[in-house]
């Protein structure tokens, strides 16, 4: 679950996703779709998500401080 989620915020793409977490090339897009409808995945990928948000603001403050 974590690998799927994991890679499927720093890819955008189910099937890729669910590729690189171990699945089937075969089953990775129906497996994905299912996975995206769990509850349980969804708040991950959320909270994944909010992590990369508040680390580009943070590296976009820091950079912004260098300059001055």
């Amino acid at each position: 679950m974590e690998d799927f989620c994991l890679n499927y915020v720093d890819l955008g793409n189910i099937t890729q996703a669910a590729i690189k977490a171990g699945y089937s090339e075969r089953t990775a897009y129906a497996i994905g779709a299912e996975n995206l409808k769990k509850p349980l995945i969804q708040g991950r990928i959320a909270e994944l998500r909010k992590l990369t948000e508040d680390a580009t603001v943070m590296n976009k403050i820091g950079r912004a401080s260098c300059r001055e």
